[in-house]
């Protein structure tokens, strides 16, 4: 038996037709033969009619009972669930469908509502109202997923469709309920979102740029790769086209790559991307297919190569300077030997032009102005060759000759640009290599100079100190330069970064410095109040008393 249907209700218009000429015929006949004749002709239409309207009646009700039957087979045989409430909510009808649903027979449905059978406790008051809306005013609900008991003790994850069943007048007497076990597509749909929230937590952790795109646009992308593009959060890049961050000449590239990715992993291919300020910078792109928040997907991991490629131009260029270090060794070695020669003959031309009676005294000046270029030359000449050293040995160094030495290297800039001050105190010698100590301090000259320079003031001042503080030999290096900003102070001494133009440093000498330092059992620090230059401050331990090497 199906759940209750509407009564068909007789043609109200059929009836009064009927009426109508049954008494305009009594009145005709009554006219004509009197009126017990019209009696007896009412009374013969009355039968008339009646026996014609039971009959169709009795037709109706045989059409009624055989919809309702092919109606409630319909029911019985409908792969979804469906079930019939009265109006207090309880079950008056539920097919198979519905009853392996929740597992039970038909018979524990019959008489119980809904609530009580099936509804958890936290869903009872908002499906109760749902019943009573429906019933009560016709207004039905959206579909919608509900958990719900089963017989066996678990849950299942119902959708529900409402309609409301109406009696013959008209008025709500019943709810009819359609139900799809969607349990197995609920749980594939968390699975799917717990890994998809797995995957966002990985692509998280990631050390590189990623996001995930779908139908070419991005749905999601970590910090990294916002930051690369130049989005402020996740929300500002949903939905954009990834297509337009890859520049132009590489977007056929880039449309191959997807295509693959979306059947296999791409190996890592460079491509040049475009941030959202149009800015250009090269990147190593891998992608794979997935599956994330139920969609096919492909995850694009990109690789900034920017730094990389910085970091080979600057490796290059150490390369060529340390040829030019080779090379200067070299040149300094071949030129000490014929500077050796003139230095002798110089000593010997004044020493006979002097000893000659009448000499003129411009000659033997320019003699001696010609041995004290000669002499230059030679400082020069041995400064390249300690500054070139690549030996590890440690000896005695005197760090206020040291210090002379870096500044002789440089004394052709000094002179143009920079005052220079020696403070120095009492320094006594340390233990060190006398190479890579002069290549420390060759190094902070040259940058106190490019920071005098760069203000551009006119004539700036470097300050060199020397003092012996603490048991450790500190040597200061000022400079009335830019300074170094609050914001990298922090980095000064990080490998390959610099405050400098591109192209006028490598970012490496203070790293270097560090090292250097380090090495010695030393320290290095750098300070710079705002406005008033950079101080570099290298504190080294003192040669122990006695030891002489």
């Amino acid at each position: 038996m199906g759940p209750p249907l509407p009564v068909r209700r007789p043609d109200r218009r059929r009836i009064v037709a009927s009426a109508a000429l049954a008494v305009i015929s009594l009145l005709a006949l009554s006219a004509w033969a009197g009126p017990w004749p019209a009696i007896a002709g009412l009374l013969l239409s009355a039968l008339v009619i009646t026996g014609f309207w039971t009959g169709h009646i009795q037709a109706l009700q045989g059409q009624l009972a055989l919809t309702d039957a092919r109606l409630a087979q319909v029911y019985d045989f409908n792969p979804i669930g469906i079930a019939a409430l009265d109006s207090d909510g309880r079950y008056t009808y539920v097919n198979p469908a519905y009853r392996a649903i929740y597992g039970w027979e038909s018979e524990a449905f019959i008489g119980r509502t809904l609530v009580d059978m099936v509804v958890p406790l936290r869903d009872r008051y908002p499906m109760t109202q749902i019943l009573l809306q429906a019933v009560q005013s016709g207004e039905l609900p959206e579909p919608r997923e509900w958990e719900q008991r089963c017989k066996s003790g678990g849950r299942v994850v119902v959708r529900h469709h409402f309609d409301v069943i109406y009696d013959a007048g008209g008025r709500g007497m019943g709810v009819l309920i359609a139900a799809d076990d969607v349990t197995a597509t609920f749980n594939l749909e968390h699975e799917l979102g717990r890994a998809s929230r797995t995957v966002q937590r990985l692509a998280e952790a990631l050390p590189d740029p990623v996001g995930i795109v779908v139908d070419g646009r991005v749905v999601w992308a970590n910090g990294l790769l916002l930051s690369l593009l130049g989005f402020e959060d996740v929300d500002d890049a949903v939905g954009s086209s990834m297509v337009l961050y890859v520049a132009e000449e590489e977007r056929p590239g880039w449309g191959q790559l997807m295509e693959r990715a979306a059947q296999a992993p791409v190996a890592p291919v460079q491509l040049e991307l475009l941030t959202r300020d149009n800015r250009r910078l090269a990147a190593e792109v891998s992608a794979l297919p997935l599956v994330f928040q139920t969609e096919r997907a492909v995850m694009v991991v990109a690789r900034d190569l920017t730094n990389v490629r910085s970091l080979e131009a600057q490796v290059k260029q150490l390369d060529r300077m340390a040829s030019l270090g080779t090379l200067a060794a070299g040149v300094a070695h071949e030129i000490n030997n014929p500077l050796t020669y003139i230095h002798l003959n110089l000593h010997f031309a004044i020493a006979e032009v002097e000893g000659l009676q009448g000499f003129d005294p411009a000659v033997a000046k320019g003699l001696k102005d010609a041995l004290d270029g000669a002499n230059r030359v030679r400082e020069i000449v041995k400064e390249l060759r300690t500054f070139s050293h690549q030996g590890s040995e440690m000896t005695t160094v005197d760090v206020e000759s040291v210090v002379e030495g870096a500044l002789r290297i440089v004394s052709n800039e000094v002179r143009h640009n920079a005052i220079v001050v020696r403070d120095f105190g009492v320094a006594p010698p340390v233990y060190g290599n006398q190479g890579r100590l002069a290549q420390v301090f060759l190094n902070l000259v040259t940058n106190a100079l490019h920071a005098v320079e760069d203000r551009g003031a006119g004539v700036g001042e470097i300050r060199i100190c020397t003092r012996l503080i603490d048991d450790m030999v500190e040597i200061s290096v000022q400079d009335s330069g830019v300074g170094v900003p609050p914001e990298m102070i922090d980095r000064v001494f990080d490998a390959f970064f610099t405050t400098k133009a591109t192209g006028r440093g490598t970012g490496l000498g203070l790293a270097v410095c560090r090292n250097i330092v380090e090495e010695h059992g030393g320290t290095i620090s750098v300070s710079s109040p705002i406005g008033e230059g950079a101080t570099f401050t290298v504190r080294i331990h003192p040669l122990p008393r006695g030891l002489a090497i």
